[in-house]
């Protein structure tokens, strides 16, 4: 309790407005659906179940290039008063992330901020030097956030296990907190925690469901090199745990799940249990599901079951065409693993998405055209296709360190992020503006064949269906014929001393700008909430037709 008062607690998930670039234009800013953010929800509910009589626990999130943030945060800061603010940390959405924490220190100096996420535990000592961050959490966030709470303004605040804190002038250095092994004590998220659900919106690859996200498990075993995920300690949640929470939000209205798990499958027998019990409780006819998998860990009955128990798609991590790439970054794949996953997935009616890289170490032209013609051979329902970029902790960004190809340049992004940042590339064999020329031309082939536009057609549900897939494939274009790459590597790299201030001044922020209701102990919908969603509904129901009239040009130039 504070002043007599429920603690209040705000968690803050960070919009993708200011993204790094260059990795995958065409994921979240074209395609624009808003995803819960999973790891807030479950630090949130882990503390509110835990501490319910001592807290009030509030998660704002945003659509995903939302330019209104920093007004939004201010507002609900400003209405909600909170005491402790937390914040998700990724590498690619730091500027935004940043943006916000200091928007939240501006309201109120005296608000205790604490960040989280995957940047804390690579870049600690460069997150907890920011001046608007008060702590940093590493490692899972549940019991490390729920303890920080139960001490909150006592000494034993300084002393919890996977934070790092400020006192005074000091930084007190805390021992890490152990990964949490049985993660079916962990309590369902309570997506009801969200200030502004009106914005999660139904699937855009299958409209007409609303869906959420869900993990069955964390970490990985696998020790791909060019991978931050590979090597954490893996674990998993019981069937019955799992099919336990698909059931419950079934009740709470979604009917469509995308598993985050890195990877579904790693335990087979449990994929098939969970395939039962969707089945033994009748679900299946009332749920759609989509999960992530490795090819060379799969056989015909876990197909079978899937498709059984509601899956509509599974994503395969092909990566490459070429069996020699794939060895060479410590794939535990081949090629024919993947084409034969894809023939037992459609065997059975499942959609099929693939993820594709390039720009690997020693990748020549002729190895990305093997990983193009294996793409448009087989039959993929969708595919991503992103640039390698060196990642911190990997043994890739290790190697293109020591070879002078870059420097540690997150570490000087995470000490001072600057807008219009673009990823680095590690060049070896092909130059970064021919591989994202080649990313470009890619996508044209595989999307814009006539049989798959027309295919996809038939396959849109309604009006609404098919203009949305419209709409997406009109963004699509724009990106492909865009000439958004850096003139120069000086350009991707100035850092406007002046970028806050003038966001802030932008977004028009006064002391008697109050527009948002917010009230934590009222059901009644802030008019930013109200506002998000209609927005988000008129910007997504009319078409996106905005080509230049030199399109033809550059069609015809393209692939010259």
């Amino acid at each position: 309790m504070t002043n007599g008062r429920k603690l209040r607690i705000l968690l803050i998930d960070s919009p993708y407005t200011n993204i790094i670039k260059g990795a995958c234009p065409p994921g979240e800013p074209i395609l624009a659906e808003s995803n819960h953010p999973i790891g807030l929800l479950y630090t949130g509910t882990y503390a509110q179940k835990k501490l319910k009589e001592e807290i009030d626990l509030k998660i704002l999130g945003f659509k995903p290039s939302e330019k209104n943030y920093i007004r939004i945060t201010h507002e609900v800061v400003r209405d909600f008063k909170p005491d402790i603010v937390g914040i998700t940390t990724y590498t690619f959405t730091l500027y935004d992330a940043y943006q916000i924490a200091k928007a939240v220190k501006t309201e109120n100096p005296k608000i205790k901020l604490v960040a989280g996420g995957v940047n804390t535990s690579i870049y600690p000592e460069e997150m907890i030097k920011q001046e608007f961050i008060d702590a940093i959490f590493m490692g899972d966030g549940e019991e490390i956030f729920a303890e920080f709470i139960k001490n909150f303004n006592t000494q034993d605040m300084y002393s919890v296990n996977g934070t790092w804190i400020k006192k005074d002038k000091e930084i007190i250095k805390n021992h890490p907190a152990p990964p949490i092994l049985d993660l079916d004590k962990i309590p369902f998220p309570d997506r009801n925690l969200m200030i502004n659900k009106e914005i999660y919106q139904e699937s855009y690859i299958f409209p007409g469901y609303r869906k959420t996200e869900l993990v069955s498990s964390r970490g990985c075993p696998y020790s791909c090199s060019y991978c931050q995920s590979s090597g954490k300690k893996y674990r998993v949640r019981s069937p019955t745990n799992v099919v336990d929470e698909m059931e419950y939000l079934l009740g709470e209205g979604y009917n469509f799940f995308q598993f985050w798990d890195d990877t579904f499958n790693i335990q087979i027998k449990r994929v098939k249990e969970i395939c039962k019990e969707i089945i033994r409780r009748n679900l299946q006819k009332k749920i759609r599901y989509r999960i992530r998998i490795v090819a060379n860990i799969a056989d015909e009955e876990m197909f079978r079951l899937l498709k059984e128990s509601g899956c509509e798609m599974v994503y395969i991590g092909v990566e490459s065409g070429d069996n020699h790439i794939l060895e060479s970054v410590n794939r535990k794949i081949k090629v024919e693993h993947c084409k034969e996953a894809i023939r037992l997935a459609k065997k059975y009616g499942l959609s099929v998405m693939g993820y594709f890289m390039i720009g690997f170490p020693g990748e020549t032209k002729n190895h990305i055209k093997k990983t193009l013609d294996f793409m448009l051979k087989n039959s993929f329902d969708f595919m991503e296709t992103t640039i390698l970029v060196p990642m911190p902790t990997t043994p890739i960004y290790k190697r293109a360190i020591e070879e002078g190809k870059m420097d540690d340049w997150y570490r000087r992004y995470t000490l001072s992020p600057w807008k219009n940042a673009w990823y680095k590339y590690y060049e070896t064999t092909i130059k970064a503006e021919e591989l994202y020329k080649i990313q470009k031309q890619i996508y044209f082939r595989f999307y814009f064949r006539p049989s798959y536009i027309i295919r996809l057609a038939l396959k849109s549900r309604d009006k609404n269906s098919f203009m949305k897939r419209f709409n997406i494939g009109i963004r699509l274009l724009r990106w492909i014929f865009s000439q958004d790459y850096p003139k120069n590597k000086l350009e991707c790299e100035l850092n406007e001393s002046g970028d806050y201030a003038e966001i802030h001044t932008h977004n028009g922020i006064s002391s008697n700008d109050s527009s948002v209701s917010f009230s934590s102990n009222s059901e009644q919908v802030s008019t930013y909430q109200k506002n998000s969603a209609e927005d988000f509904r008129k910007q997504e129901s009319r078409p996106q037709i905005k080509l230049s009239v030199k399109f033809p040009l550059k069609l015809l130039k393209f692939f010259l």
